[in-house]
């Protein structure tokens, strides 16, 4: 048997590229190792930082950048005063890397999880992980011990694809062409606060009253869920005097500050029902609001995860959910 490359017995094949086309890049660049040492300087802000980061001496990057500057014939970084910024050439070349570097690590990200067939991986945000995971996980690892979980924390609404993720969980209408998905729970909102507070500050007897007390507020950057305005105008109150005086970037430190007594939050049932049933928290007046959102698994269509490991996990939060087979989909 020979040392030629063979496209093996699954049939796959690599993509194809022009012959030759390797050795112009190599030619193109002193060093692979020139392109690493470029993309740790840009990403990291500064040549110290870079080389740090590579465990090298600082002048040794300096080297790798210039060489590469003179097998391109241009200049990468262009000094400002008292420091160096990207050249507009130096902003093209890290563009590339970025992008090419991500696909490179969410290739080797999906080779990783191809051979390890127990690991199941979930991209959630912060308080999906905290308020929805985490208090059910003993029942995952009481019914699937053998399954390795990987819990990917994001701040942002996920792209399996991008994230190269078996599992995410998204708030909306279900729109999504490009996703496989099934129904989890509906978006439904009501206030919350500890009793300290209510017990310190009066009972609410009505929206007005609510909208005069402390209502702490969350302000994401891409926000998903609805906030008090749209919470109240659901309800009929579209007048009303309320003062911001907390803010929250994340909802985990917003319910953290409802249990201390600072205020009342908005609650997302299945996310406050743990703390509802250890009495840390408590609705703050008998209303709420379901939406036409609701939270959906979503998983990716063009590279679907048939193993059976991930459907048990898929499985599982369908049935800890209780969620009728009909609106499953």
């Amino acid at each position: 048997m020979d040392d030629d490359w063979q496209s093996g017995t699954s049939g796959a094949r690599a993509p194809s590229r022009q012959l030759g086309a390797e050795n112009k890049l190599r030619r193109m660049i002193s060093s692979p190792n020139a392109l690493f040492a470029f993309e740790a300087v840009v990403r990291c802000e500064s040549f110290r930082a870079g080389a740090a980061e590579l465990n090298v001496t600082q002048p040794s990057i300096s080297y790798q950048i210039k060489k590469l500057e003179e097998a391109l014939g241009v200049e990468l970084f262009l000094r400002r005063g008292g420091r160096k910024e990207l050249s507009p050439s130096g902003l093209i070349l890290a563009k590339a890397l970025d992008f090419g570097f991500r696909a490179i690590e969410n290739a080797l990200l999906e080779i990783k999880r191809s051979t390890n067939k127990r690991v199941v991986t979930l991209c959630l945000s912060a308080a999906q992980a905290s308020e929805i995971w985490l208090p059910r996980l003993s029942s995952l690892r009481q019914r699937y011990p053998d399954i390795d979980l990987n819990l990917r924390i994001v701040d942002h609404e996920v792209d399996p694809d991008e994230e190269s993720a078996d599992i995410s969980i998204r708030l909306g209408h279900g729109d999504w062409s490009s996703l496989n998905k099934w129904y989890l729970f509906p978006e439904i909102v009501f206030p919350v606060c500890s009793p300290s507070y209510l017990k310190k500050n009066g009972k609410i007897t009505s929206l007005e009253d609510l909208a005069s007390r402390a209502l702490l507020h969350l302000a994401e950057a891409h926000p998903r869920g609805i906030g008090w305005r749209e919470w109240f105008e659901h309800l009929g109150l579209t007048r009303y005097n309320t003062r911001e005086r907390l803010r929250f970037s994340d909802y985990q430190p917003l319910l953290e500050a409802a249990i201390m007594g600072e205020g009342i939050a908005l609650g997302w049932e299945n996310f406050s029902s743990v703390h509802l049933k250890k009495g840390t928290l408590v609705r703050a007046i008998d209303l709420e609001v379901k939406t036409e959102k609701g939270f959906y698994i979503v998983a990716s269509r063009s590279q679907p995860s048939q193993a059976r490991h991930v459907e048990d996990v898929r499985n599982w939060m369908l049935s800890e959910f209780a969620v009728p087979p009909e609106k499953s989909r």
